[in-house]
């Protein structure tokens, strides 16, 4: 009967310890997450706010360019059109980032 105690008293003991041993790892794992969520929600602040720099950008590029004259040089309206694509590109990009969230 003593034995059957001491068996039961072990593992009692050693499932204690595991136990305990596991819910720290499980504090360390929820303290890393909420680090982690806490800088996600600071780069969805960033990716809106860059959105907006590149809305302003392409407003501004098509402001300047009114009446085509950056279009129609050849040098410039080359760069002029592959900015103005970029910037397009990055507008849908970002717009479909915030859109997807």
């Amino acid at each position: 009967m003593i034995w059957i105690i001491l068996i039961l008293v072990a593992v009692s003991a050693s499932l204690g310890y595991a136990v305990r041993n596991l819910l720290k790892k499980y504090e360390a794992l929820e303290a890393e997450f909420e680090e982690l969520d806490s800088a996600y929600e600071a780069a969805e602040v960033k990716l809106s706010d860059m959105a907006g720099h590149i809305d302003n950008a392409l407003e501004r590029m098509k402001s300047i360019d009114k009446i085509g004259s950056f279009e129609a040089d050849d040098e410039t309206g080359y760069v002029f059109k592959e900015l103005y694509e970029i910037v397009e590109e990055l507008e849908v990009y970002y717009n479909g980032q915030e859109s997807e969230e």
